[in-house]
């Protein structure tokens, strides 16, 4: 791989082996640089970590906000508030397509199955115009009268940017318990979300994680909403975090409740800091697992039943930071706890992203205090972002790792993870260093260590970057500086030169085992990208 980021060709090899002595990572020219410029007026529209995915056919979608209008592929995208933009590149960096969420609206995940197929999921206010190439448009409709982006969305789009399908949640508040508060002269903090944090394709399901508050329906699904009395006795009381997973069809239809994270209790009175604080997944065609963090007495369920555990809080207010990992499929959950920290902003406390590869599940995020996967590991400065590898069959952890990155003090900096990345003997996490106050990157840091939890390194990186996705093609990254944002694409030389195609009838496993992009083996294989023998074919 010629043009690609160091610090990605770091984790094939030793990271030691391109250190600088100034212990930064140079950075090769990458295959081509892309930069929309002109989508907004003020820098804080940016939307700094707009989601973006490479397909199988080594295009990238690209995601982002704009205020106003601009040219893309020939066709002028005008905003209706502040919209949301869907743009396509193909491997060459020539523009393909351009879509538009006209209304106030935001992505937050996206992702593309093996035929190029794009699926966006976010959030949007009351009334928003899904543009599409074929000239059509399709109206989605939230909460009425209200100009918060609460309601959820899932849309669809084939390779050349027609819309085939989408959805729509919309939160419910609790308005019982509204009239109940008012008439016992309380005061009730009325609050409703739906909120898709991660969407997964695989097969021919897609799969969602969810953060909603209030009571949500999609299809025959139903979410309750859980509540804090503060109180007591129905006189101050609001609603709280929730999580769940979902699973659909990829016709965005037939919804399936695969789990939910929740309070213990219907409703509590105690601690605001009693919830769950973050929930991912990770599906490889055959299972499907999710893990969760948060405080408190919480209960997880899955179709097989519910299991019930708790976070410590202590009497002085310190909290446990601990995590859950269960496989939806079997039903198997594992708990791990850490020792009680000092109270402090949830947002040290994260789950960013979850990989199935090998038999191993990859979580990444960042935590404070010591780490729940390994208690003998302490985080340094603020916190910490941290891998750890999970035994699939048994969710034992096999290592776990952490960034040592001294930022500073705790309640002003926090590590994000905003991307992961496994390939072969090395694995990484693309780690921002925030300044709480101005959401500003200070740095960032790629932290990797080898498929056995050893040789962790971090490293600066010249250049920040809130976004970061890969494929079989290469990897793409995305930078914000001021109204610019700026795409830059790694390709791999190997998908460049183009990849071996055959026919149903070549690819077999008498002719040695295959293998998906995520290294799972597999029985029978579909149209796709697969890896047999060392070689990646394409399956037509």
């Amino acid at each position: 791989m010629k043009k690609m980021l160091l610090f990605v060709v770091a984790m094939l090899t030793a990271a030691t082996s391109f250190a600088q002595a100034d212990n930064d990572f140079e950075m090769e020219d990458p295959t081509w640089t892309k930069t929309i410029s002109d989508a907004v007026a003020d820098p804080k529209d940016v939307n700094v970590n707009a989601p973006l995915v490479i397909t199988n056919q080594g295009d990238v979608v690209k995601t982002g906000t704009f205020t106003q209008a601009f040219e893309f592929a020939g066709k002028e995208l005008d905003p209706i508030a502040k919209s949301a933009y869907i743009v396509k590149y193909d491997k060459k960096g020539n523009e393909v397509w351009g879509n538009a969420l006209q209304g106030a609206a935001t992505v937050t995940a996206i992702t593309a199955d093996d035929a190029g197929n794009v699926f966006v999921a976010g959030v949007f206010a009351d009334k928003v115009i899904i543009t599409s190439t074929d000239g059509q448009t399709a109206e989605i409709n939230g909460m009425a009268d209200n100009i918060d982006q609460v309601s959820g969305f899932i849309a669809s789009f084939d390779k050349d940017g027609k819309l085939l399908a989408h959805k729509t949640v919309i939160p419910e508040a609790n308005w019982d318990l509204f009239y109940t508060t008012l008439a016992n002269e309380g005061f009730y903090m009325l609050d409703s979300q739906f909120r898709i944090n991660k969407i997964v394709v695989s097969g021919e399901k897609v799969y969602f994680t969810v953060r909603y508050v209030g009571d949500c329906t999609i299809d025959n699904v139903k979410l309750e909403g859980k509540i804090y009395d503060m109180g007591g006795w129905n006189t101050i009381c609001t609603d709280i975090y929730s999580f769940a997973a979902i699973e659909l069809d990829k016709s965005l239809s037939n919804a399936r409740l695969l789990a939910s994270l929740s309070t213990s209790e219907e409703a509590l009175i105690g601690y605001l800091e009693v919830m769950p604080l973050s929930m991912k997944l990770a599906a490889d065609g055959k299972n499907v697992y999710v893990a969760g963090t948060g405080t408190g007495d919480l209960t997880i369920t899955t179709e097989k039943g519910s299991e019930d555990f708790s976070f410590e809080i202590a009497e002085n207010g310190d909290q446990e930071r601990g995590f859950v990992v269960a496989n939806v499929t079997t039903g198997d959950v594992n708990v791990f706890h850490a020792p009680v920290v000092s109270s402090l902003n949830s947002t040290f406390f994260t789950i960013a992203d979850m990989q199935i590869v090998k038999e191993k599940l990859f979580i990444s995020g960042s935590y404070i205090g010591r780490l729940a996967f390994d208690n003998t590991v302490a985080s340094s400065g603020a916190c910490d972002a941290f891998i750890a590898a999970l035994n699939t069959n048994e969710l034992s952890v096999a290592w776990a790792a952490t960034s040592a990155i001294s930022e500073g003090a705790a309640n002003k900096y926090n590590e994000v993870v905003n991307g992961m990345l496994v390939k072969e003997q090395r694995v990484g996490v693309l780690v921002d260093v925030i300044d709480m106050g101005s959401k500003e990157i200070i740095e960032t840091n790629m932290f990797t260590t080898n498929s056995g939890g050893e040789n962790a390194s971090s490293n600066a990186l010249p250049i920040h970057i809130s976004a970061l996705t890969t494929s079989i093609a290469g990897i793409a990254a995305n930078s914000n500086e001021g109204t610019a944002s700026t795409l830059r694409y790694f390709a791999d030389e190997e998908f460049v030169q183009g990849i071996e195609t055959i026919d149903n009838g070549t690819l077999n496993i008498e002719n040695g085992a295959i293998f998906n992009l995520q290294g799972q083996r597999v029985g029978k294989a579909q149209k796709g990208v697969y890896i047999q023998n060392g070689k990646k074919v394409v399956l037509k």
